[in-house]
């Protein structure tokens, strides 16, 4: 189990913010990209 949680550590500090912070972030960023793909359908 300790070999797990190290990896989580690791990969929460990897990311430039907590998760806490950085999930907000990566909801946001694919709203974004989606609308983004919507509007280049609509403009074809």
């Amino acid at each position: 189990m300790s070999n797990v949680i190290s990896e989580v550590a690791t990969r929460w500090r990897i990311t430039p913010v907590n998760p806490l912070v950085s999930f907000p972030v990566l909801k946001t960023a694919a709203i974004l990209w989606l609308n983004h793909l919507v509007k280049e359908r609509g403009c074809r």
